[in-house]
């Protein structure tokens, strides 16, 4: 369903990455016409990689490069400095302390049964007839979940409250990767201009909370992907509408059991910083209900955090 590199005619690759545009209009994501540019990144550091190698300069209006309040840098290059440079320093959240247990997975709660993981000699002694321990609400490692994050931003929508969703999927990561629930995160930028995937963790990759802070970022948006955009033959001034991806994603995504649980989180069209966390906070609940019990798990539909 989605875009593949296998789609692309006269593509462009570098060490992880491929750069090419689509042929004809895309079948299931139609907004995405003849000849617009697509970019494919195995992760956060071939993104720069392939604007040096083929030397993406602003162009057209060059709003990638432009100095307003509408950014959070200085300028392109003081965007990429600091991305590249100093991630770092971009990386601010509060770890989320709430239990995430499985009740299906061996843990240090114990209840007693007619059959069990032991035998427990006092309860036998006492001729009651649960005398079988089992154990369980244990850490749910042998569950793992997919993460696609929109990159998209409407732009009304201020630095400080992008920067706010930024914090918040830091802390949904860290809090799934923290108790061994391994992720898959890929990142998306969709509109009529371009077309951007980008792989951010396998499920055994180790976490890199800079990329995930680096792509999360309003101006590895306002600066990075607008960059790309002007390189699109499909560019058009207001760079596209942000909203077009999540239409087709909410109406026909449908997540493959292979990806675990599936958490989709939406184009951000929302300033209130308190909203935002809700929002969030709404879907880890989601999340530990469904983990928790082994009934609930549904691996066919998509968890969304709508902002």
């Amino acid at each position: 369903m989605l875009p593949r590199i296998l789609d692309l005619t006269a593509a462009e690759s570098g060490r992880g990455w491929t750069v090419g545009v689509l042929p004809s209009q895309h079948p299931t994501f139609g907004y995405l016409r003849e000849n617009v540019l697509c970019g494919f990144f195995a992760d956060i550091g071939s993104v720069f990689a392939a604007i040096n190698d083929l030397n993406y300069k602003p162009r057209r209006q060059e709003s990638s490069n432009s100095r307003s309040d509408f950014y959070s840098t200085d300028s392109l290059a003081d965007a990429i400095d600091l991305f590249s440079k100093r991630p770092h320093t971009i990386r601010h959240f509060k770890t989320d302390d709430r239990l995430l247990t499985a009740e299906d997975n061996i843990g240090s709660s114990v209840y007693y049964d007619v059959q069990g993981d032991f035998l427990d000699v006092g309860r036998y002694l006492e001729g009651s007839p649960e005398v079988f321990g089992v154990m369980h609400a244990g850490n749910p490692a042998s569950l793992y979940v997919t993460i696609l994050f929109n990159i998209n931003v409407v732009s009304s929508v201020s630095p400080e409250a992008i920067n706010h969703k930024q914090q918040e999927l830091l802390r949904l990561v860290d809090w799934l990767e923290s108790r061994q629930v391994r992720c898959k995160i890929r990142a998306f930028a969709s509109t009529e201009c371009c077309h951007v995937d980008i792989v951010l963790k396998d499920y055994g990759d180790p976490v890199d909370l800079n990329a995930i802070a680096v792509v999360s970022h309003s101006d590895f948006l306002r600066r990075i992907l607008f960059l790309y955009d002007e390189q699109s033959k499909t560019w058009e001034s207001g760079y596209g509408s942000p909203t077009r991806f999540s239409g087709v994603m909410v109406n026909k995504y449908q997540p493959s059991p292979d990806d675990g649980l599936t958490v989709y989180i939406d184009d951000q069209s929302v300033n209130d910083k308190e909203v935002i966390t809700r929002n969030f906070d709404t879907c880890k609940k989601k999340i530990a209900d469904v983990i928790s019990s082994p009934e609930k798990r549904d691996f066919t539909r998509a968890y969304m955090v709508q902002l």
